[in-house]
């Protein structure tokens, strides 16, 4: 009777879920409340999902048609808020929110995403070219199916799932998504992977061997631009390393494929490709496919212009090159000509500042003045880059001499060092032999003595080459960085900065500059000291801009920070008097104390490792002041997460070796809590500067030694305010400080890692770090107690029942690769007693029946053996 009830419910409610969707096809105008992109994605999400669910991609794919067909019919008559079209397209943003972004799991998401790019032939839809949550999807399904102690048996389920449950799909399109699954694994399990797919792809039975072709061609270029020296090692040994490179030289010509699906392609080859081993004849490939899709107007986002033109311009002395470029420049200059449009009605490329100044880059290095005027005669291009160090750089470096100087007047307030280059920027601009040559003559074309000057310093402060053995080139017969800022700031006392008609703004720019590198700021301190007053630092917190204020803040906090390694705080408390009365509004002070403590942060990095006892303890000092004096408003800036960072390792370095100090000892209750708050918010920051003060890179015997790092990290996370901020919700921490070389593996199993999970235990999640870290290790005995141990300090179930649910789901997966799946099913037993699977959320509850089928096929398999 109950099942014949429940099916009438179901029927019910499947005939609720059909009106509905009727009821949006019929629908001529969208609601108010769903004008935007999140908006629309609620209300269409719960429709879709109902076609997912009975396999139904095309009355899905109606429904996403439709929706977009309102929200453009919004745009055309200004009724929508938001910028509804650029590069990125509409459609394709929208597919990834309902696709990859909306909550929910299952392969068909994979499938819907495909059988709508499919359907749309390259009109109007953009796919992503990397999908995460996708990678996780086809985890689930692998780890459901066995994982890896089932590892052959996995993989071929998970392909036979794709090929069933994906037919409309593109199999390269799969192949590149199918690299954010293969991102998850550890060395050994890709090694096996790239195997199974090998090996899979050479069976002549196998309807789904093209498919394995792809995953074992995105495996290989996966490694292609792996930098951990595990995967590197996997790339040696593998079988024809290089075969991708042919293989999509091989996609990119097909043009059977839409020009969305070949610039998808291209634009994940050419990304993250920090050693250079892609073969130019592949990214001239890349080169000429964005090419053809910008002029055919192809759905394109200007991202894959950056990407792909960063790698194509590092061929430019090739003499095929400059037929490529010059394509590639015209389809540019197409794809932007319509960015003067009304953005609420009509459509523009509207490309970022990145993605603008690498194909300026592109257009500098031909060398042709037409070329370059036509570049920038698009306004909208040109205000990307007009205020930008790296313009002016990749100018001077490419001869465009009256070109750079025209810039000149207009960025002389927003050039700087430490905002325009890496790693601010993410435009790679690097001091070469080239520049170096050009420099004489490009300052001869600036007939201000003071922008001259500023010119100089822009370009002189550009970062070095990488060092040998990166596989960069280098042409480093030319001083360093340091080296060149400070043979410059020698000429400061020269520049008579009165002759310019902006000579005082000038020399203020020009000590910003000098200020952002200690050498150089050395060479100028009896210039700065002469003109010093705590009035100064009082115009910095009045100024009306906050670029003005995060500009010249950081000359007070290399000069404080001189004045503190002679015993005198002034420089320190004259900032802080200054955020305290200044005229300018809150953010103004805000940005202005964000930036003098940064750039304190960065002197103190610089200068610990040679510091007295006595200089330690001022510095801490000071790390109190910028800690308690600022009203909450004030200090809460974004820096203040690593100022905590910093200041931990302070107290902990002027206390020697005598005994733990009382860290954040000097706050009171209030600005402790502000200070966790802090932290909570931005824990890597945290992390970073704890990490900046005690491994200190270079020289690196000034490094702090291990006993010393994990005696500091101990100290931070015993005390109250830091354990909140890094509280039950935070996962991988051990995982993160391993990552930086904080602490190594070693010491996490040893007696600190012992240590730190009784200190600071996170719910349970700190022993359950160091159980995946002691299996890893191949030790699942201990890997097993200390899941149990996890278990234990989640505490009660009924206080923590979500976290006790996702521990115990690492315990029976890890029972399941140690080989105890009997236990593991026997586990199960007990959790059915302490917690109710429907007071879980419903992704707690797929990944807990998942590992119990996946526990109960094992050890099925088992038996059978």
């Amino acid at each position: 009777m109950l099942t014949v009830l429940a099916r009438l419910e179901e029927a019910r409610l499947e005939l609720a879920r059909l009106k509905k969707i009727e009821a949006f096809l019929k629908t001529k105008e969208l609601p108010a409340n769903a004008r935007s992109r999140e908006s629309l994605r609620d209300l269409v999400m719960p429709l879709v999902e109902a076609c997912l669910e009975r396999g139904d991609y095309a009355a899905g794919d109606r429904i996403f048609r439709h929706a977009v067909s309102l929200a453009l019919a919004h745009k055309a008559v200004g009724e929508w808020p938001q910028s509804i079209y650029t590069s990125w397209t509409f459609p394709s943003s929208l597919l990834r929110t309902i696709a990859h972004d909306a909550p929910g799991g299952g392969l068909e998401r994979i499938a819907f995403h495909q059988f709508v790019t499919r359907r749309d032939g390259g009109a109007t839809v953009k796919p992503s070219h990397s999908l995460p949550r996708f990678g996780d999807l086809m985890r689930e399904v692998f780890e459901e199916a066995g994982g890896r102690v089932r590892n052959e048996t996995a993989l071929d389920v998970l392909a036979t799932e794709l090929h069933r449950q994906c037919p409309e799909a593109y199999p390269e399109l799969l192949g590149i998504y199918f690299m954010e699954f293969l991102r998850q694994l550890p060395p050994p399990a890709l090694r096996d992977a790239i195997a199974w797919a090998d090996g899979r792809a050479r069976s002549p039975d196998s309807e789904w061997a093209p498919l394995a072709r792809e995953f074992a061609m995105a495996a290989r270029l996966l490694l292609i631009k792996a930098v951990v020296p595990a995967r590197q090692a996997l790339r040696e040994d593998l079988p024809d390393p290089d075969a991708c490179q042919q293989h999509y030289l091989d996609v990119l010509r097909d043009e059977a494929l839409p020009y969305p699906v070949r610039i998808t392609i291209a634009r994940s080859i050419c990304s993250d490709n920090p050693r250079g081993l892609l073969a130019s004849e592949l990214v001239f490939a890349c080169a000429e496919v964005l090419a053809e899709g910008l002029a055919a107007d192809s759905p394109a986002s200007a991202w894959a212009c950056f990407y792909i033109a960063q790698e194509f311009n590092r061929f430019a002395d090739r003499p095929e090159w400059e037929t490529s470029a010059r394509r590639l420049l015209a389809a540019w200059l197409h794809a932007n000509r319509t960015n003067a449009a009304d953005r609420r009605t009509e459509a523009g490329f509207w490309p970022d500042r990145p993605p603008a100044m690498e194909m300026m880059r592109l257009v500098a290095q031909l060398r042709d003045p037409q070329a370059l005027t036509d570049f920038l005669a698009d306004g909208f291009v040109k205000n990307c880059v007009k205020n930008n160090a790296s313009a002016l750089f990749v100018l001077v470096e490419n001869g465009h001499h009256a070109k750079a100087a025209a810039f000149l007047p207009d960025g002389m307030d927003w050039m700087d060092i430490s905002d325009d280059y890496p790693p601010m920027g993410r435009v790679e601009v690097r001091y070469n032999r080239r520049v170096h040559q050009e420099l004489p003559a490009f300052l001869a074309t600036v007939g201000d003595p003071a922008l001259r000057y500023l010119a100089e310093l822009l370009i002189l402060g550009a970062p070095d080459p990488p060092p040998a053995g990166t596989g960069a080139r280098t042409d480093a017969d030319f001083p360093n960085r340091g080296q060149r800022l400070r043979e410059a700031a020698l000429g400061f006392a020269a520049v008579d900065f009165d002759k310019s008609p902006d000579g005082l703004h000038l020399r203020t720019r020009v000590f910003e500059q000098l200020a952002a590198f200690d050498g150089p700021a050395r060479e100028v301190s009896a210039e700065w000291e002469r003109d010093y007053s705590p009035e100064k630092a009082l115009t910095v917190c009045s100024f009306v801009s906050s670029k003005n204020a995060e500009h010249a803040a950081p000359p007070f906090a290399t000069f404080a920070a001189m004045r503190l390694r002679r015993g005198d705080l002034s420089g320190v408390t004259d900032m802080l008097d200054a955020v305290e009365r200044g005229r300018g509004s809150p953010g103004v002070r805000r940005k202005a104390l964000e930036h003098f403590s940064l750039r304190f942060l960065r002197a103190y990095s610089h200068h610990w490792p040679s510091a007295s006892p006595d200089e330690l303890a001022l510095w801490r000092r000071a790390f109190d002041m910028l800690l308690e004096r600022p009203e909450a408003e004030l200090v809460s800036h974004p820096q203040l997460s690593r100022l905590a960072g910093t200041h931990l390792a302070a107290t902990l370095l002027a206390a020697g070796d005598d005994g733990d100090p009382a860290w954040l000892a000097s706050l009171d209750a209030d600005r402790a809590a502000l200070v966790s708050a802090a932290v909570q918010q931005c824990t890597q920051d945290f992390l970073d500067g704890l990490q900046a003060a005690l491994k200190y890179r270079v020289p690196q015997p000034h490094r702090a030694p291990p006993e010393r790092r994990a005696r500091a990290t101990l100290v931070a996370f015993s005390h109250p305010a830091i354990q909140k901020a890094f509280g039950p919700a935070n996962s991988t921490l051990f995982a993160r400080l391993q990552a930086v070389g904080h602490l190594d593996r070693d010491q996490l199993l040893g007696d600190p890692g012992r240590q730190l999970a009784a200190a600071h235990r996170r719910g349970g999640w700190a022993a359950a770090e160091l159980a995946t870290m002691a299996a890893e290790a191949g030790d699942f005995e201990t890997a097993v107690r200390w899941a149990d141990r996890s278990l234990e300090d989640c505490g009660e179930p009924d206080g923590a029942t979500e976290r006790y649910a996702r521990l115990a789901v690492a315990k029976v997966e890890l029972l399941i690769e140690a080989g105890r799946s009997v236990e593991a099913i026997q586990f199960f037993d007990e959790l059915d007693r302490q917690v109710d699977p429907e007071s879980l959320p419903r992704s707690i509850r797929a990944a807990l029946d998942a590992t119990r089928r996946r526990a109960q096929r094992v050890s099925s398999d088992s038996e059978e053996r």
